[in-house]
């Protein structure tokens, strides 16, 4: 890789570890893996989920539902969902930006 694009990339890496989308998307985190219930209930889900075949059976399709709807009543699952959700944006607006440059270079 040349030297300027390391520079300019390392530059990037770093502007995004100190934005503030990065930052509440890692406190968020780290919430969440605070929040045992939460940890607890996600691993009953994803268990769930995991098996797709399961989920045709209407009792288990119906304790996922109900196990989603518990997760998604808790503050540490909603702050996590946001920030995650803002932090995405963030790095598709990033790429969209890098794409536009590269897409110039073809004019």
């Amino acid at each position: 890789m040349d030297d300027k694009i390391r520079e300019i990339a390392e530059s990037l890496g770093r502007a995004i570890v100190e934005s503030e989308e990065f930052v509440e998307y890692r406190l968020a985190e780290k919430g969440l893996e605070e929040d045992e219930k939460a940890i607890a209930l996600l691993e009953e889900y994803n268990g769930i989920i995991g098996n797709p075949m399961s989920l045709s059976n209407p009792e288990v399709a119906e304790k996922a539902e109900t196990l989603w709807k518990q997760l998604s009543e808790m503050d540490s699952v909603k702050r996590y969902i946001s920030a995650k959700e803002a932090f995405e944006k963030l790095l598709e607006e990033i790429n969209g930006v890098i794409g536009e440059r590269i897409a110039e270079g073809y004019r």
